[in-house]
């Protein structure tokens, strides 16, 4: 088992970073999801962090929720936030998953990722998820005003800055050659407020896409 010690500092220092809302990732999942007549739904969550959507999701969707993330101690506190019957928890990274879903999400995680862990994460997602099944991933813009140009340049990576930690910041034509090995159903701009443990706000741009696999695909058998 991989834990992100890197992380783990983060949480210990800030708690529940984020507060208690959902993601807007989280709230763009269950608005969808909810417009279709699914039956009972296996999703991954990539990055769950302390459990926020996890548990959101838990409340609105019929589903079981296989919520992962590579810090120990984001995990321990989402299993003392969450105590939902549909929910289980495991510390680990999104190349040590396993197992086909209906549903992938993975909310703030693609921005966090270095340019190798990108590629690796696109291949895993095909593995993970189950003929005709949805991706749901949000990636920050580069039209972000947080974060865009913030920082110093890493060299030989377009729109990538370290400000504390590394971030990379998409255009829409990336995170198309990215996910072309799954439709693209939608891909669009969102800008958001997002709440900090301190008190104040962020104001972001992210790209919201969902993709999804092919219905002959065979990554099942991975």
């Amino acid at each position: 088992m991989m834990c992100d010690i890197s992380w783990d500092a983060s949480y210990q220092k800030e708690e529940r970073i984020w507060g208690d809302a959902p993601s807007e990732l989280a709230r763009v999942v269950v608005s969808h999801l909810q417009k279709g007549d699914l039956g009972h739904l296996d999703i991954l969550e990539i990055g769950c962090g302390y459990g926020r959507d996890a548990a959101y999701i838990s409340r609105h969707l019929d589903a079981h929720i296989v919520a992962t993330d590579p810090s120990r101690v984001a995990i321990e506190m989402a299993l003392a936030n969450c105590d939902s019957a549909s929910v289980s928890f495991h510390c680990c990274s999104f190349g040590e998953t396993d197992g086909t879903h209906d549903v992938v999400m993975a909310a703030n995680v693609y921005h966090v990722l270095r340019s190798g862990d990108r590629q690796q994460f696109g291949r895993a997602i095909a593995k993970r998820l189950r003929p005709g099944g949805l991706l749901f991933l949000d990636a920050l813009s580069i039209r972000d005003p947080q974060h865009y140009g913030k920082g110093d340049p890493v060299p030989g990576e377009p729109n990538s800055f370290v400000n504390r930690r590394y971030l990379h910041l998409s255009t829409r034509e990336e995170l198309q050659e990215a996910f072309a090995h799954l439709t693209v159903e939608e891909l669009y701009e969102h800008a958001y407020h997002e709440p900090l443990a301190e008190g104040g706000f962020h104001h972001h741009v992210s790209w919201m896409l969902i993709a999804r696999a092919n219905q002959n695909s065979a990554n099942q058998n991975s």
